[in-house]
This record gives C-alpha cells, sequence and structure tokens, in this order.
C-alpha cells in the first residue's frame, strides 16, 4: 500500500480513495456523489486499491461493479 497520507500547501489529507472506502458502508446520497466526482481521478493503482478493499471488507457493495 502505498502512503496513506498526502500534502498539499503544508496540509496533511488521507488519500481519496482511503476516504471513500471509510465512506463506503454508509453509502448516504452525498457519499455517492464524492465516489462519482473522485472516480475519474483516481490513477489505476488507486482504483485497483479500492476495488479490492471493498472487496474484501464489503463484498457485495455496489460500487466494486463501477470500480
Amino acid at each position: 500500500m502505498h502512503d496513506a497520507l498526502w500534502e498539499l500547501d503544508g496540509v496533511r489529507y488521507l488519500q481519496p480513495e482511503i476516504q471513500l472506502l471509510y465512506k463506503a458502508p454508509g453509502l448516504r446520497p452525498k457519499d455517492q456523489v464524492d465516489f462519482d466526482n473522485t472516480i475519474p481521478l483516481l490513477d489505476d493503482r488507486s482504483l485497483r486499491w479500492l476495488r479490492q478493499a471493498l472487496a474484501q471488507t464489503l463484498p457485495d457493495h455496489p460500487w466494486i461493479t463501477t470500480l
């Protein structure tokens, strides 16, 4: 796994794919919006990581088919 954090202008942020994994169990409308807006910005490595993490933790999650 790559680093869990990234930094911009001195502020550290959780990697977006990890944040999506944390949001996935609730699957609130705003979480779906975040997923839809973030997925096009992720590289292949991040997409694979999220797909595998969801498959292990929430194997029936609808985001898996999108990924």
